[in-house]
């Protein structure tokens, strides 16, 4: 019931939901997260929640400067 209703006051305020969709890229300017780019578009954003392990998460940082951790770290 809580989810619902986040999504529900989420909606009455505008904000877009994107479900079973993948992120192909995420891009980043000043160190934050504008915008999510997928197998059907590139959204802009002014803020992005995602479902994900960090090391699947920072695979997809269009800036590899922002990364925490180095590909090697994960394997």
């Amino acid at each position: 019931e809580l989810v619902k209703s986040l999504i529900s006051l989420g909606k009455s305020e505008g904000v877009e939901f994107l479900t079973d969709t993948a992120a192909t890229e995420l891009f980043i300017a000043d160190g934050k997260i504008t915008g999510v780019k997928t197998k059907s578009g590139t959204y802009t954003a002014q803020y992005v929640i995602s479902n994900t392990d960090t090391a699947h998460l920072e695979s997809l940082f269009s800036d590899k400067e922002m990364r925490m951790f180095d590909e090697s770290y994960w394997e």
